[in-house]
């Protein structure tokens, strides 16, 4: 797609558009690294519907709310809670993505940019 066509259906210019992004994804990496006091685990599952089983069993659960990522979209989607769950599967630290933006919610097929790259 080129850059044109991306301003048009995503409203900014692609260099305006890259640097708010990357800005929101280094807000996020702090609140990340403030609210999780081990660290930011190596681990990242995004978890699909019907999979909020696996977020209760994590121990030592710590939530953080999309809300207070900016890098990270809220959903409309029932079921989906928006928030990263951050605790202990067994032995391995991990953090869940419980929900996520989809193409069909605000019509931005990027929507999950911000929090994939504030993971990577």
């Amino acid at each position: 797609m080129t850059d044109a066509r991306l301003e048009r259906v995503q409203g900014l210019p692609a260099d305006r558009r890259d640097d708010e992004l990357t800005s929101r994804v280094a807000a996020s990496v702090r609140v990340l690294r403030q609210r999780l006091p081990d660290g930011v685990p190596g681990v990242a599952v995004l978890l699909g519907s019907g999979w909020s089983a696996v977020a209760e069993a994590l121990q030592q659960p710590l939530e953080i709310p999309y809300r207070d990522l900016p890098a990270f979209p809220d959903t409309s989607v029932p079921g989906h809670r928006a928030r990263i769950v951050a605790g202990r599967l067994g032995e391995r630290p991990v953090l869940l993505l419980c929900g996520r933006r989809h193409a069909y919610e605000g019509g931005r097929v990027d929507a999950m940019a911000g929090p994939i790259r504030t993971l990577a």
